[in-house]
């Protein structure tokens, strides 16, 4: 069956076939989503408030509107709030120990620059299809609604020239190898700028010397004025260790 025919056979089948379909799917794939669903379906009082939910007649508070609080309050756990409160307790939060960033801005840092010139929702689409596809062969749910959520953009008029950036994105990737990063793809201030942050991902500090940024740098033959660097960081109030002087070793024990 070619692409066309695919395509053609998904929209004919229509929506009752296609939920049917991802429900099943979600049941198959998410962690204790199945667990769930049958303690639900067997207590009277939590299908009400499913459907209650459902039917907009019901709203949760804030802490507990999605993810698997919301389905704690569904099925009316009782320990609700106790719970809640130690997974607050317990829960590894993500310090904002890279220069004061965290790791998830720094990898967003990466994929802006990695896009350039690319529309970056479109880049960031398109690099997440490419990464699941190659680890499992099938798309993940984020990954799908981030997919969708980005074609509603480009075909609604919010984004016309989505579909544009898309094909840009497409061209990128083109023949490279998930992960391969080359500086021909990037102009030099880019490479510079991008092989800056890998570092950070790598050694996470509260504060960054710019000695120490020019360093590495120039380890990769990349020479960069550190007024660049200082006006880097600033841009994306990273944190810098001012101090005058070399930074003092820890003192042998």
């Amino acid at each position: 069956m070619s692409l066309t025919e695919e395509i053609f056979a998904i929209l004919s089948t229509g929506d009752d076939v296609a939920g049917v379909e991802q429900f099943m799917t979600l049941l198959r794939h998410v962690p204790g989503l199945r667990q769930w669903y049958r303690s639900v379906t067997l207590d009277p009082m939590a299908r009400q408030k499913l459907d209650a939910y459902l039917d907009g007649k019901m709203t949760p508070t804030i802490n507990v509107s999605s993810g698997r609080p919301l389905l704690r309050w569904i099925a009316g756990a009782k320990d609700n709030a106790r719970h809640d409160i130690e997974k607050l307790k317990q829960a590894n939060f993500a310090p904002l120990t890279y220069g004061g960033l965290s790791r998830g801005q720094v990898i967003a840092l990466i994929r802006k620059y990695q896009a350039g010139t690319i529309d970056c929702a479109s880049f960031l689409v398109l690099h997440a299809l490419r990464r699941d596809l190659a680890s499992s062969g099938a798309v993940g749910l984020s990954t799908a609604n981030a997919a969708m959520r980005l074609l509603k953009g480009a075909v609604s008029g919010e984004e016309p020239k989505l579909i544009h950036q898309l094909a840009r994105a497409a061209e990128f990737f083109d023949g490279q190898k998930i992960g391969a990063i080359k500086s021909s793809h990037f102009g030099y201030s880019a490479w510079w700028k991008l092989n800056l942050l890998g570092y950070m991902l790598h050694h996470p500090k509260p504060t960054y010397r710019t000695g120490e940024l020019l360093r590495h740098l120039a380890g990769l033959k990349l020479q960069v004025d550190p007024s660049d660097i200082r006006r880097f960081c600033r841009q994306h109030k990273i944190a810098r260790d001012s101090r005058r002087g070399r930074p003092k070793k820890n003192p042998k024990i």
